[in-house]
């Protein structure tokens, strides 16, 4: 009876962590799908500005506020580039359960994959540094996608401001 109880335990332990993994694993997913559509429309923006609105001719504090504004923008595109970037850590260990794609590969390679797709449901601890390893990555992934978003406002503000003042200017 208490055996039931304990592999009953472990099994609404690991189910707990196997479900925080796909939720973490589909918010990264999500995190890139934006990522990817306003980094598309950034470089697509700053493409246009850049070519259509050179600063060549343009008064000292317009070209100063254009050059600001597109420095900012090529830095939010490269902050969401970033966002992009983050992965689970590939170890070449032979991992104690198969949580990802890496750990499948690793374990074949040794020679164990059966052994270690049947210790996956109950290797907790292995389970608990997966969860600890997707977390990292969509915490890092937010935090590159809030950076490269605050940027090309401040990049949009800047742009806009140059051309307020150049038309203050030409007047």
């Amino acid at each position: 009876m208490t055996h039931q109880a304990t592999r009953t335990t472990v099994a609404t332990r690991m189910h707990t962590r196997t479900d925080l993994i796909a939720s973490m694993r589909a918010e990264a997913a999500r995190c890139d799908s934006q990522v990817g559509i306003i980094l598309a429309g950034a470089t697509a923006g700053l493409g246009f500005v850049v070519t259509s609105w050179p600063p060549a001719g343009l008064p000292l504090a317009v070209a100063a506020l254009w050059w600001a504004g597109v420095s900012a923008a090529v830095a939010g595109i490269a902050a969401l580039g970033r966002a992009l970037c983050p992965a689970i850590p590939r170890h070449t260990a032979t991992p104690a359960g198969a949580y990802h794609c890496w750990h499948v590969r690793a374990a074949a390679a040794a020679g164990v994959l059966g052994a270690v797709l049947d210790r996956t449901p109950t290797a907790l601890d292995a389970a608990d540094r997966q969860v600890t390893a997707v977390a990292d990555v969509v915490a890092s992934k937010w935090a590159w996608n809030r950076t490269g978003l605050r940027l090309l406002g401040t990049a949009l503000t800047l742009l806009a401001a140059a051309g307020v003042v150049g038309q203050a200017v030409a007047r």
